[in-house]
């Protein structure tokens, strides 16, 4: 199987967008989440019921931001993949064209 740098660059910009169409859903439809305070209605336990609708709500907010974060560090991640490899595929092609590859030697 050969591994091409460019469809690991691919991947990244897939989970970045993903991140990015997720990220501006659930600001969207978050806001919508929690429930009106007059949702209880007159009841006892009415203000109870808002409450915890409410810290429901919040929850679900700070999960998908969790989440958001992590699809944007494994963009990150993968794109960082795709660099190796290039970095390896060049160095490979020195190799087997008979040039020889550039490497740091601590001078300068």
């Amino acid at each position: 199987m050969q591994v091409v740098a460019e469809e690991f660059v691919r991947l990244a910009r897939a989970t970045l967008d993903a991140s990015v169409r997720l990220a501006e859903e659930w600001s969207g439809a978050g806001a919508a989440l929690g429930p009106a305070d007059s949702a209880g209605g007159d009841t006892l336990h009415g203000p109870s019921f808002v409450a915890a609708a409410h810290r429901a709500a919040e929850a679900a907010d700070v999960a998908v931001g969790r989440l958001v974060s992590v699809l944007q560090e494994d963009a990150d991640d993968v794109l960082r993949v795709a660099f190796d490899v290039s970095v390896v595929d060049e160095s490979a092609a020195h190799r087997f064209a008979g040039v020889p590859t550039l490497r740091r030697t601590g001078v300068g």
